[in-house]
């Protein structure tokens, strides 16, 4: 069997989503370069799916995961320079909103 060189990094990235700590849009940004692993991404074009994405594998199970979760986000990529840019946006599993300017309520 195959085992991709990376398959502890997509392992890693996975297992990083069930921390307590967990933020979607970290997460996004801080493994952006891995998923950009997983696809062919030709100068000034749109990125496309690897065509050995294997279904099962580590690598698969990342880039369909890193997928879902972008797409909850509003997002633009840079084709020039093969970037991500998410837009602030309330994830729907993000928790409430703190401020600390808010004063004490009134029950």
């Amino acid at each position: 069997m195959y085992t991709d060189y990376n398959e502890s990094k997509y392992l890693k990235a996975l297992s990083e989503i069930n921390s307590d700590e967990f933020e979607e849009r970290d997460w996004l940004y801080r493994n952006f370069n891995l998923y950009k692993e997983t696809l062919n991404w030709p100068d000034n074009l749109w990125p496309i799916g690897r065509s050995n994405l294997v279904k099962g594998t580590l690598r698969e199970k990342f880039n369909s995961t890193y997928k879902e979760i972008l797409e909850e986000f509003e997002y633009s990529l840079d084709l020039k320079s093969k970037t991500l840019e998410i837009k602030l946006s309330i994830s729907p599993h993000a928790g409430p909103i703190i401020s600390d300017d808010v004063g004490p309520l009134d029950l």
